[in-house]
């Protein structure tokens, strides 16, 4: 991990071309925060406080993007094998 910022409050902040890239970030609370080319790829997101619909102008990856959907939409993730 480049950097740890589990537990950490960014709560109504404007995240504006921040790059958050390997980042251990479980239980991070970002509610009401607001993204603009903000970049989570290859991060521990477990546990994150946000609302799916606050996420526009967020970059995940596909891992993260599967984990996002399956806590916050409801929506079952499964490989076409399973």
């Amino acid at each position: 991990m480049i950097c740890i910022l589990k537990d950490a409050i960014f709560s109504d902040a404007l995240l504006k071309d921040v790059k958050f890239i390997n980042c251990q970030m479980d239980n991070v609370a970002l509610t009401n925060a607001k993204f603009n080319h903000t970049d989570f790829r290859g991060s521990q997101i477990e546990g994150l406080q946000i609302n799916i619909n606050q996420l526009q102008g967020a970059i995940v990856d596909i891992f993260q993007a599967g984990y996002i959907l399956q806590r916050y939409a409801n929506v079952v993730v499964k490989a076409i094998d399973e």
